[in-house]
């Protein structure tokens, strides 16, 4: 098994990057060095599919993006817009080889706000499935 995580994740995080002009973290930061808003990728999943000499991956990831004190959600759903856009295929995005992606859908989106010490966060969470060969 070959795995396609490292190459996807890292041609994401700079598509999401790109696309929205925010910071783009694998690792959650620690709090003194939070600016927000800020965009996470986290809980990655793979599965293996097909023969053992033609092997296709399914990628599952979480995105988070974060906002503090929102004073408009609006924000966050242009954030959330743009990386709608990458998953629909509207912005160029690829990953290294000698994977290639085959298909990229939407899983699942959800809106949630939270209070917490430091203030009220809106999160928009978008989960996401990558087809690779």
């Amino acid at each position: 098994m070959r795995n396609p995580t490292i190459a996807i994740v890292k041609a994401f995080k700079t598509a999401i990057e790109t696309a929205t002009g925010k910071s783009v973290y694998t690792r959650m930061p620690k709090a003194a060095k939070i600016s927000y808003p800020y965009i996470t990728i986290s809980d990655t999943y793979i599965e293996e599919l097909g023969p053992k000499t033609n092997y296709e991956y399914r990628v599952d990831m979480l995105v988070n993006v974060v906002y503090m004190d929102a004073n408009d959600i609006q924000d966050l759903h242009n954030d959330v817009d743009d990386i709608m856009g990458i998953i629909n295929n509207d912005v160029p995005f690829s990953v290294d080889a000698p994977f290639s992606i085959q298909e990229c859908q939407l899983n699942n989106f959800t809106t949630i706000e939270a209070n917490s010490e430091t203030g009220v966060l809106s999160i928009g969470s978008i989960r996401v499935m990558f087809y690779v060969k």
